[in-house]
């Protein structure tokens, strides 16, 4: 699938994933692998705080915070917009 039927198959997904004030912990690392190993695509919402505290402790863009998500998940970044993330597993 490209990444534009991608892109407008996520429109449709509510988060599965919140990633809160804690951050990017292994556990969440390792939560969103299954959620993606499942459901193929995926929906992850970042607290405004944990947005902040990267973006001003690590000079972090948005863009480099959602690709350093897609990662270490082993991911495909699929689309970021505001506080959310949509990533796909990869070879979907």
């Amino acid at each position: 699938m490209d990444l534009k039927k991608l892109k407008l198959n996520s429109k449709d997904l509510e988060p599965f994933v919140i990633v809160g004030k804690n951050g990017l912990t292994s556990e969440t690392i390792e939560h969103i692998k299954s959620v993606i190993k499942k459901k193929k695509l995926v929906k992850i919402k970042l607290s405004r705080s944990y947005l902040d505290s990267c973006m001003e402790e690590c000079d972090f863009s948005r863009k480099e915070i959602a690709q350093n998500i897609a990662d270490k998940t082993n991911s495909i970044l699929v689309d970021y917009v505001g506080l959310t993330v949509c990533l796909a597993r990869k070879g979907w």
